[in-house]
C-alpha cells in the first residue's frame, strides 16, 4: 500500500481519505492501469494499423516499458489476480473485463494479420490471443525492469507465439 501511495504522490493516510474502503481503492488502481494501457494500445493500433505484426510487437514493447516504469502496479496486478481468482467479486470482475478487452484487441490484430498473410495459420485466434496476453504478463513478471532485456524478451515472446522469426 505504501508503494502505491508513494507512486500516486500521497501518504498512506491521505490515500485512505480519498476512498471509502480498500475495494474502492483497488478498483481505482485497476481503472488507472487499464486506462493507461488502453491508451498505449490505441496509439500502437493507430500508428501501425496497416501492419498488425508491428502493432503487436509495439504492444509488447509498450507493455514492458509500462511495467518497468510502474513496478508497484505490476506486483499489485499479479497479487490481485491470485487473490481474487475464481471469485465473484467486483475486483475479479474488473480484472476479467480488462483481460477480455486485451484479448479482444490482440485477436483483432491476429485476425487482420492472418487475412493479410503476415501471420501464419496456427491455433484458433482467441486461443493465440489469450496465450500472448498470458505470456506477456508472465514474462514481464519475471524479467520486469531488467532493461533493456525486458523489451527484447517481450517482443520475442510475441513473435514466437505468432510463428514468426525476429524481424
Amino acid at each position: 500500500m505504501d508503494s502505491v501511495a508513494a507512486d500516486a504522490g500521497y501518504t498512506r493516510g491521505a490515500i485512505y481519505h480519498l476512498f471509502a474502503n480498500k475495494e474502492d481503492l483497488t478498483l481505482a488502481v485497476i481503472a488507472q492501469i487499464r486506462e493507461t494501457v488502453e491508451e498505449a494500445f490505441a496509439k500502437a493500433t493507430v500508428e501501425h494499423d496497416t501492419d498488425p505484426v508491428t502493432a503487436l510487437t509495439s504492444l509488447a514493447r509498450g507493455y514492458a516499458l509500462y511495467w518497468r516504469r510502474h513496478p508497484a502496479f505490476a506486483r499489485a496486478v499479479a497479487s490481485l489476480n491470485v487473490e481474487f481468482a475464481s471469485q465473484d467479486h467486483p475486483v475479479q470482475r474488473a480484472l476479467a473485463e480488462a483481460k477480455t478487452d486485451l484479448v479482444d484487441w490482440i485477436a483483432r490484430l491476429v485476425t487482420s494479420g492472418r487475412r493479410r498473410r503476415q501471420i501464419p495459420a496456427g491455433p484458433p485466434v482467441r486461443v493465440l490471443a489469450r496465450g500472448i496476453a498470458g505470456a506477456l504478463e508472465g514474462v514481464l513478471f519475471w524479467v520486469n525492469a531488467d532493461a533493456p532485456h525486458d523489451v527484447d524478451v517481450a517482443e520475442r515472446v510475441v513473435l514466437g507465439l505468432l510463428g514468426l522469426g525476429r524481424t
